[in-house]
């Protein structure tokens, strides 16, 4: 039995249509985010950050103070002048910035961090702070992360 033309017609362009509908809903829904960050002790201990504000490929996210952000997290103990690896899930950002923020006092100034490449050296400065990492990458895409710490 012959299929007429119209009706073939019709078939065709229903499939064609359905394909081009489950093509675009594959790509709708998927939001980028930048790479996670895992803060790691210089002897293999590792920590996960706490992603904030960012503005990676086409989104854009604002989160809150960085002190807010990890308040209610379990502190990392720190000794003054100890060290942080970064570990990027991916490609590593060209330029990296970090500085502590008073968890009592999170109008006081940020005190700044030591940055080497991927490597924090901590301030002798004993307190209860949120530390914040500052990420940017070459096609300027930029990400912030925080850490609950007490540097004793």
């Amino acid at each position: 039995m012959r299929i007429p033309c119209k009706l073939r017609f019709f078939r065709t362009t229903m499939i064609l249509m359905l394909l081009m509908f489950v093509t675009l809903m594959s790509g709708c829904g998927a939001v980028s985010k930048p790479p996670t960050l895992t803060a790691e002790r210089l002897n293999t201990v590792r920590m996960p950050m706490t992603l904030g504000t960012y503005s990676w490929e086409d989104t854009d996210s604002d989160s809150g103070h960085p002190t807010e952000q990890v308040r209610d997290d379990e502190s990392e103990v720190f000794q003054a002048e100890d060290g942080i690896r970064l570990d990027f899930d991916g490609e590593e950002p060209f330029q990296i910035t970090a500085n502590l923020m008073s968890m009592e006092d999170p109008g006081a100034a940020p005190v700044p961090v030591i940055v080497r490449g991927t490597t924090l050296t901590l301030p002798d400065a004993a307190g209860y702070y949120a530390l914040q990492v500052w990420a940017v990458w070459g096609n300027e895409d930029y990400a912030s992360y925080a850490l609950s710490i007490q540097i004793e």
